[in-house]
């Protein structure tokens, strides 16, 4: 079953914000910055557009209350005067963020083991319930200025939408998040109903950070005030530290500010799957996504096929079918398939789940084998001798796995160009992201090839 929750019912509603004094009390220094709610003005005719309009081809992901002051606005924290780099600009104490052992009672062990892969449903529960004692908690002032919509998130796709992603391994990410929400609202009971305890775990999973490692995976994820306001950006403006001498988060420009300067940080280097599922956004050109190869009997004629054409094109042998699974064998090959990098990450990262006998070809598919005893590595020297060919296999699998999805890339950049430009759904970039990932691997190969058929002649 899937479990869909219904946004209108989320918890609870907001404040604008106004200043820093409802927030300052979290902060044991905080210098120079401020917390802000802006609305870019293109948005803003954009959701009075969309609003007069009922044509849509899918249902959205925003709320249908127009006087939802939040439900155009960015959060964001800014400079409020010049800040130099390297100058401390925030510093939360733990004991100021709301982590499970503000609850250590709630969960029973049965279910934290049940959470362990699925922390952000345990933190979730652990807001609702210092949520239940309003103004005598005191993270009440946090609480109530916490969004009341996350649009773009998985947690509250349609099964449509999750269809339309058409990359069925974050698909059951997504399904097993919900049904890990569904499972533990109907452990807890009538005061973490199912739509609650979703808007909760959506909070912590765009919002939370992880301050210590722990053997259960779940307690030492934290809401941290203030902090959880900044924005991701792949170069920040500042840069996190925690200190286990203080015990705190501390916060440092990482270049110089100017007054009215967003500062931003870094969620990590994700793969878009993770962007999406947590975060509710897909990057262009993400340098840490990855895409999954599936590789099967039922596509792998077809997969042949599609290499002997790009062998054909550089004049180089053609492959049996028989050949093709000795070329890409290996203990690191499993049945699910493989993953291939970015083309805009390192040679490293680019290739770091490919089967290593391949990856030693591609990282250095001219230089001179050395010995090796590993014993998941094929015969190095014969390796090299059939480069191109385990080389070509792989830019195959890749034009069988893109030639796959239901939609081409051509398709998808048309239908993205019917949605204004910060109003196209996030199902909809993360598969064009997909494909474009799959063909600059392609023309990367393709660049590989032509290359060694050079050296050949």
């Amino acid at each position: 079953r899937f479990y869909c929750f219904n946004r209108e019912s989320q918890f609870p509603s907001p404040a604008v914000i106004q200043s820093m004094a409802l927030l300052g009390k979290y902060a044991k220094m905080i210098k120079h910055i401020e917390v802000a709610a802006v609305r870019p003005a293109m948005e803003v005719a954009e959701a009075v557009n969309a609003r007069n309009s009922k044509a849509s081809q899918f249902p959205q992901s925003t709320t249908n209350n127009p006087n939802d002051i939040e439900a155009g606005t960015h959060r964001l924290l800014r400079a409020t005067q010049s800040i130099s780099k390297g100058e401390q600009i925030l510093s939360i104490p733990r004991s100021a963020c709301l982590g499970l052992d503000a609850c250590p009672a709630l969960l029973s062990e049965e279910l934290r083991r049940a959470l362990r892969p699925h922390w952000q449903v345990a933190l979730g529960a652990c807001l609702l319930r210092e949520s239940h004692h309003e103004d005598a908690s005191y993270w009440h002032d946090y609480i109530r200025l916490l969004p009341t919509h996350f649009e773009g998130l998985p947690l509250f796709f349609t099964k449509e939408h999750l269809r339309e992603m058409q990359y069925a391994p974050l698909s059951s990410r997504c399904l097993a998040r919900n049904r890990a929400v569904a499972h533990t609202s109907k452990a807890l009971g009538n005061l973490f109903p199912i739509n609650k305890l979703g808007w909760a775990t959506a909070c912590a999973s765009t919002r939370a950070f992880s301050l210590r490692e722990t053997k259960d995976g779940l307690s030492g994820k934290y809401f941290v005030p203030i902090l959880d306001m900044a924005n991701h950006a792949a170069a920040p403006s500042a840069q996190l530290l925690f200190s286990s001498h203080t015990d705190c988060l501390d916060v440092f420009a990482a270049r110089d500010l100017a007054p009215g300067d967003e500062v931003t940080i870094n969620y990590g280097k994700h793969d878009n799957d993770t962007l999406l599922l947590d975060y509710g956004f897909v990057p262009p050109n993400n340098p840490h996504d990855t895409i999954a190869i599936s590789v099967n009997p039922i596509t792998h004629a077809r997969c042949v096929a599609l290499t002997n054409l790009i062998l054909s094109s550089f004049d180089l042998p053609r492959i049996a079918v028989a050949e093709a699974p000795d070329l890409l064998s290996d203990k690191q090959l499993t049945a699910q398939g493989f993953y291939v990098g970015s083309p805009q990450g390192s040679p490293k990262d680019r290739f770091a789940w490919v089967p290593l006998s391949l990856k030693k070809a591609l990282l250095s598919p001219t230089s001179s084998p050395a010995p090796s005893t590993d014993t998941h590595q094929s015969d190095i020297a014969t390796l090299f001798a059939t480069t191109p060919s385990a080389i070509a296999l792989l830019a195959g699998h890749l034009a069988t796995a893109i030639a796959s999805f239901p939609t081409t890339l051509d398709a998808d950049e048309a239908l993205a160009k019917t949605f204004s430009p910060s109003h196209i759904p996030t199902w909809l970039s993360f598969r064009m992201e997909k494909k474009r990932l799959l063909q600059a691997q392609i023309i990367a190969i393709r660049e590989m090839l032509t290359s060694l058929a050079k050296k050949k002649a």
